[in-house]
Parts: structure tokens; sequence; C-alpha cells
């Protein structure tokens, strides 16, 4: 099986998994780390018993990992945002994880933990901590498909517990970014 043959595979699977998984409430979504295998990590438990992935790079150049893929989510104005949990070990530089939405017109825009809190950095070691990937949307109809990278500029392990993705309860500051 080649690599296009498996990332079309893995959106199905996530596809199918997307439309069963909606929580208790009609706008989150849970993501499922059961439910499909993703290339290079390692299904493991978190503390609390729950699911989680392991992925680590022991390259020095790095690795972008595609972690999950939502087609067609369901979005509300004025956006979303994928919340969980999180924990690093040893990774160099400044990692993080990435929220791609894209939309019907071809727009693709990006949301990074590149900031503070719970939108910081992924650098060096650190315990479970709560994670935020929030997106505005501004006016704009809702994007297509949504999906979630982890990016490590070096070596590094990272360990990804159960992650949402929930309506943005406030229209704060939040900014797009275009590709």
């Amino acid at each position: 099986m080649n690599r296009a043959q498996i990332s079309v595979g893995l959106m199905i699977v996530l596809w199918l998994c997307a439309a069963s998984a909606w929580g208790e409430d009609a706008n989150t979504l849970v993501l499922d780390w059961t439910a499909h295998a993703i290339p290079g990590a390692q299904l493991v438990a978190a503390p609390d018993g729950a699911p989680s992935v392991r992925v680590a790079s022991t390259s020095p150049n790095g690795i972008t990992q595609l972690l999950a893929t939502i087609e067609h989510p369901v979005v509300s104005q004025p956006g979303d945002a994928l919340v969980g949990r999180i924990r690093h070990q040893g990774v160099v530089g400044d990692g993080y994880l990435e929220m791609w939405s894209h939309f019907s017109d071809g727009g693709r825009y990006f949301s990074r933990t590149l900031g503070q809190g719970r939108m910081a950095a992924l650098r060096g070691d650190a315990d479970w901590r709560e994670f935020e990937l929030p997106f505005f949307l501004q006016g704009a109809s809702p994007p297509s498909k949504i999906e979630l990278n982890l990016v490590l500029p070096g070596e590094g392990e990272v360990w990804l517990g159960p992650t949402r993705l929930v309506p943005v309860q406030s229209a704060a500051a939040g900014s797009r970014t275009a590709d």
C-alpha cells in the first residue's frame, strides 16, 4: 500500500469516526485515537487511563506528522477550537500543534501553539497540560475540512491525550493567517 492510499484510507476512517463520535453537545467532536492508526505513532494510555498517542522524532531535521483529518466539521460562529491535553519530553527547538482549516473556495488558514498559556510552544520537557487551538471564522462560512498536525523542528517526544473540537465561547481577539 502506498502513502497516498494510506492517507486516503486514514481520512475515510477518521471521517467515519467523526460522523459517529459527536459528544453530548451536538457541536462537540471527540477525536478517537483508538479508531485509526497514525503512521509512526504509538497508542498509549495517559495517567488517567484515557487513550493517547505518542509521536517521537529521532531526526535532528524534525518531523511534521498528520494526526487527524476532520471532513465536513460542524462549526458555528464565531469559530471552533481543538482542545485537549499534551505532554512533551526532550523537544529541541519550538515544536507546535497546528490546525489547518480548509475552505471550499480553496482558502487555507492555520492556528499554531506558538504563544503562551494553553497555546504555548512545545519546548524541552512539560508534564500533562491543557492546550487550545482556536480558529475564528470572522463571518466566513465553516471550513470543509480541518487537519491537526504535530510539527517538531528536531528531536523530541510528544504525547497527545483526549482531544475535542468545540465551539469557541467568545469572539475574543483572534486572527486568520493565510497560507
